[in-house]
């Protein structure tokens, strides 16, 4: 991984032992890059640039040299487990089952008759109610 610290010595021994992994892992132990490839990219200014990442899967570092302009954005994936895995019963909760509603038998004629006698008797005592109210200070509205 890169260093933490971005000192220039840090960067560079950080870069060194790049080197030396790809060179030990090399089939001779070497790492040969002709002097030409090198002076090319020394003449192309900086419109390239070496790009490290980092693939979890193998685990390896990645090094890339590509245009600096090229847009790059990181998307990382959930972590998922790889084969499915079962609850067991034991921790799976279970809504409470809500109890039965009761049935009713529909009002016979005589309580529909209550009801609504009921339901008038109420409406005309409110009414008394606000029209003793509105009366019992005439001269409110004027004022």
């Amino acid at each position: 991984m890169p260093p933490v610290d971005q000192t220039p010595q840090s960067v560079i021994r950080y870069l060194t032992r790049l080197l030396c992994a790809l060179a030990d892992h090399s089939p001779k132990g070497e790492l040969r890059i002709k002097q030409s490839h090198l002076n090319e990219l020394a003449g192309e200014g900086s419109e390239r640039a070496l790009f490290e990442t980092f693939d979890a899967k193998s685990r390896e570092v990645v090094l890339q040299f590509r245009p600096k302009s090229l847009a790059t954005y990181l998307i990382e994936e959930p972590q998922c487990p790889s084969t499915p895995q079962t609850i067991p019963m034991s921790q799976t909760t279970i809504p409470p089952t809500l109890p039965k509603a009761t049935v009713k038998p529909p009002l016979t004629d005589e309580q529909l008759a209550r009801a609504e006698n009921q339901i008038h008797r109420l409406k005309v005592a409110r009414a008394i109610k606000n029209q003793r109210a509105q009366s019992s200070n005439p001269l409110e509205g004027i004022l």
